[in-house]
């Protein structure tokens, strides 16, 4: 089916930029671990760290893989952090067995910044 073997390359950036996405997160993540463990941080200094790795994580995947693309940089960055955001709510769900509202907003947050990328690599591609 010639239909689906055209979305196939799409869904395959999508995956793959969903698990860049979740991989750069966490790595991110645990460099907030550390900083957290070495200096004295309070706990919503460490809300706010967290929740703004989550769109920076997902723009930079986006970005990284659509930024020699002609693609619909919208719908291709928030596709990508959309996968992002799922494989990353996976993982927590794992770890804690539960997913609550920051869950949500993180999901919001890595689908904006996905976006957001998307468009910018697509805006510079232009250029």
């Amino acid at each position: 089916d010639e239909k689906a073997d055209s979305k196939s390359p799409f869904l395959k950036k999508a995956i793959k930029g969903g698990i860049l996405s979740a991989l750069i997160y966490f790595i991110f993540l645990l460099l907030c671990a550390f900083a957290v463990m070495k200096l004295r941080v309070t706990d919503s200094m460490q809300n706010i760290g967290v929740f703004s790795l989550a769109p920076v994580s997902a723009f930079i995947a986006s970005y990284f893989l659509l930024r020699k693309s002609n693609e619909k940089g919208l719908f291709s960055g928030a596709s990508i952090a959309f996968f992002g955001a799922v494989i990353t709510s996976l993982v927590i769900f794992a770890i804690i067995h539960t997913l609550g509202i920051k869950t949500i907003f993180m999901a919001l947050l890595m689908i904006i910044g996905g976006a957001l990328g998307g468009i910018t690599a697509v805006n510079s591609r232009k250029r």
